[in-house]
């Protein structure tokens, strides 16, 4: 004979992640940051250029550089143990939106999210031109959009100063990749006198605001 049956019920659940921020520290950089669930499970975080997100689908892998499913354009960058990661080779002076979910060792992820977004820094230049001081020298001002930025300035005889590439250092008499020129200066001053020219010899001038992951803002041409 049996006693009366005690009835329960219970259904596997997986916890979003406890947090989610996000902080420009440039302007083509965000420092992206999670923290895990109870669980300590993984995490995993897309970014968009709208709040409006797609959203993963259980069973399904997504790696890095996917596509979310839905029809927003919202591109996987994390997958992974949480913490704090750079998402780098960004617009400058645009807003970014971060979605993260919890994903557990059979690729189902959590119903709900975390959600972060932040605003990369501007940065260029708001006038840019080179005048003549004597006949040796050649005296170049500038202003910056936003204080903190160094300029690389390049100078060379010929019309075709070619473009740096981002994630690479440029330093004083490096030369610039794809074309002629040479830097004559890197700093935060807004003037630079180019000494002991050749007379009667015209120069061309360009120059970059790069940021400090060594990104570069459009080339301003004299």
């Amino acid at each position: 004979r049996y006693s009366y049956g005690v009835e329960s019920s219970a259904s596997p659940q997986i916890y979003e992640p406890e947090n989610l921020t996000a902080n420009a520290v440039s302007a083509q950089r965000i420092d992206v940051t999670t923290t895990a669930n109870e669980f300590n499970d993984n995490v995993i975080v897309a970014y968009g250029l709208d709040p409006d997100f797609g959203a993963p689908i259980d069973g399904e892998i997504l790696n890095v550089g996917d596509d979310l499913p839905g029809e927003q354009e919202d591109v996987v960058i994390y997958n992974g143990p949480a913490g704090t990661f750079e998402h780098k080779g960004l617009d400058n002076s645009t807003q970014y939106y971060y979605k993260a979910w919890t994903v557990d060792n059979y690729n189902y992820y959590s119903t709900d999210f975390q959600i972060a977004n932040a605003l990369t820094e501007n940065y260029g230049l708001t006038s840019f031109d080179a005048v003549t001081f004597d006949s040796r020298t050649i005296t170049i001002n500038w202003d910056f959009l936003t204080v903190g930025y160094d300029i690389v300035l390049a100078a060379s005889t010929s019309n075709d100063i070619g473009e740096p590439i981002d994630g690479t250092s440029i330093a004083l008499g490096d030369p610039i990749p794809g074309g002629s020129g040479q830097v004559i200066y890197r700093g935060q001053n807004t003037s630079f006198d180019h000494e002991n020219l050749t007379y009667d010899q015209r120069y061309f001038y360009k120059a970059w605001v790069v940021d400090g992951d060594d990104y570069y803002s459009i080339g301003y041409i004299d």
